[in-house]
């Protein structure tokens, strides 16, 4: 602008910032291989420190894990690839870690060699998603068999199929979930063997408290040993802890399974 003869520049500038805390959710994304070669998968995730991604071929998350391949240069988003190759037998599991917390997200992963049972700690019978979140299934079987993804009236869904060291795999990946993707999905094979997960996509949250004894008297003999317990569902993952005497805070034990209630 111009004023009384001198001329003044002005500029403004605009900075994203995001508050310190935990890291987002992963987005865990499925990335087709070129011919001949295996996919990857890729993981994203931001927070405030920048998270950390670490790979993890269970869902105990056990062993040291692998950091797979840091693509981004942003100062709070992490884009982290790694390949398909270690994990062709067994799930995939990729959490963002920073001084706040820790966040995962999973391949869904589903062995028709394999019988569920209905204590199968592997194995989601039911996922329950928010629209705009990614889902990435699979199911394996070895060869010599074709498998496919079908929704409750027999339609065929998009699907990756390949194989690889006699495990013939079948993927789905929806890049954003919308709610019409509810339903029931299942995998079945050429042999007749078959396996299914529901999938819940909700535009809104839950809290249900399923289990809980409001009051209890006990001996002072039975105090050592006693516990209380409460079986409470939610989505998403509620974080919570007991108010005990005293206001003395205890904080409930993280669920072992992501599709688990706490």
């Amino acid at each position: 602008m111009i004023l009384n003869n001198i001329e003044i520049a002005s500029c403004s500038s605009f900075s994203h910032w995001l508050p310190s805390g935990r890291p987002s959710k992963p987005h865990l994304k499925y990335i087709p291989g070129r011919r001949g070669f295996l996919p990857n998968f890729q993981c994203s995730s931001e927070g405030n420190p920048k998270p950390e991604i670490k790979w993890f071929n269970n869902l105990d998350k056990t062993g040291q894990g692998s950091h797979g391949n840091e693509t981004s240069k942003d100062s709070e988003r992490s884009n982290n690839t790694e390949g398909s190759k270690p994990y062709y037998k067994t799930t995939v599991m990729c959490c963002a870690i920073n001084p706040k917390g820790e966040e995962c997200s999973q391949l869904y992963d589903y062995d028709l060699d394999s019988s569920r049972s209905v204590d199968d700690d592997n194995e989601a019978p039911e996922i329950t998603l928010s629209p705009g979140q990614p889902l990435l299934l699979r199911c394996r079987e070895r060869e010599n068999s074709t498998t496919q993804w079908l929704t409750e009236n027999q339609e065929h869904v998009s699907v990756y199929q390949l194989s690889y060291k006699g495990i013939g795999m079948t993927y789905l990946f929806f890049e954003s979930v919308r709610v019409n993707h509810s339903g029931i999905y299942i995998c079945r094979s050429n042999k007749n063997k078959m396996k299914s997960t529901h999938i819940r996509v909700l535009e809104k949250g839950f809290i249900s408290i399923d289990q809980l004894n409001e009051s209890s008297t006990i001996s002072a003999q039975e105090m050592p040993g006693f516990c209380l317990r409460a079986l409470v569902s939610s989505y998403p993952l509620l974080r919570c802890h007991w108010l005990g005497p005293g206001g003395v805070q205890t904080q409930c034990p993280e669920p072992t399974r992501l599709w688990k209630n706490r």
